[in-house]
């Protein structure tokens, strides 16, 4: 018995200097193998993409310009016609009001170029699993990642490393990002190509065509008058909010109401857990539709966090009329 208890232990230790190395690794992909981690001086990049269609088609050519200095960013996307300046003041972020015909998947594009691997908030939440993988020809070291038991979460992406330990592949469900072996800046290593498929299926493409420091000027990084406060918004599934909820208020039916069945409605809740639009999608009747509405307004929930930030959310949530 005390063999097997000693056994255990054992093996549990190792488990533990396993999943510390891992750790350290993916730490790595975090700072090292992170162009926006790039805080020695500022810099200024110059950024080749492509964005196709759902199809993998019709790809939009333009560029992505960005200036970089501490933790304030300004950048400048051109596609075809149409443009749109961002700006990055610690962590309010500020947009031009953007042309329709502009490629939404830009500013998406550009956080997998300046960041692809994981954050440290990631690192010191996930449990690091080790698989071999052949990509593109080559045998990397790929850390699957699973959230800690108590998470909402029941799967997380996998990183892929070379032999220097640099980050060369991300797979995320159905996303597949693949980067090119890294050069080395300020201490950092950049790699200046990136390409993005979803389920095969091409997505972007990215090229660094110019990577330097620079000299910011004044009011490099003031937001100008015709932006506005952006408010990162994400999609959250109404099963996984549902979780999330503190205060539930029942909807008070209108007398005499005997229509029975279930009201869909669309919610966006704010970063304080409040929500801010409830919108009906579909309902038995309007006016249980609109005390649906009026209790759902009432909700609190959890805020939802992203890296550890509080993000606005955009949610269903379905009440079912017995």
């Amino acid at each position: 018995m005390i063999a097997a208890i000693l056994i255990v232990a054992a093996a549990s230790v190792a488990l533990r200097a396993q999943d510390s190395a891992l750790g350290t690794r993916l730490t790595t992909a975090a700072t090292v193998d992170a162009l926006d981690a790039v805080d020695a001086k500022p810099w200024h990049a110059t950024i080749e993409a492509e964005i196709f269609d759902a199809k993998g088609s019709n790809p939009v050519h333009g560029t992505i310009e960005v200036w970089e200095s501490g933790s304030d960013r300004r950048t400048l996307y051109t596609f075809d016609s149409t443009t749109m300046t961002e700006i990055l003041k610690g962590k309010s972020v500020y947009r031009t009001v953007s042309d329709p015909q502009f490629p939404r998947f830009a500013p998406f594009l550009l956080v997998k170029v300046l960041h692809a691997g994981p954050t440290m908030f990631q690192v010191k939440q996930i449990e690091p699993q080790l698989q071999r993988r052949k990509v593109d020809g080559q045998k990397l070291d790929c850390i699957s990642t699973k959230p800690p038991a108590n998470a909402i979460s029941f799967s997380g992406p996998a990183y892929c490393l070379d032999a220097e330990d640099h980050l060369r592949a991300l797979f995320n469900f159905q996303q597949t990002v693949l980067l090119d072996a890294p050069e080395e800046f300020l201490d950092h290593a950049v790699s200046r190509r990136i390409s993005i498929t979803n389920s095969d299926v091409p997505t972007a493409t990215a090229k660094i065509m110019k990577l330097e420091i620079y000299e910011p000027s004044a009011g490099q990084f003031t937001p100008t008058a015709d932006m506005f406060l952006f408010v990162p918004t994400v999609r959250i599934s109404g099963g996984v909010i549902a979780g999330l909820i503190v205060k539930k208020v029942q909807p008070m039916l209108p007398a005499g109401a005997s229509v029975r069945g279930s009201v869909n409605l669309h919610v966006t809740i704010g970063t304080d857990g409040h929500p801010t639009r409830v919108e009906v999608v579909s309902t038995p009747d309007p006016a249980i539709g609109d005390a649906c509405v009026d209790a759902v307004k009432q909700w609190v929930y959890k805020p939802y966090l992203l890296n550890g930030d509080p993000v606005q959310v955009e949610t269903t949530v379905l009440i079912n009329i017995q």
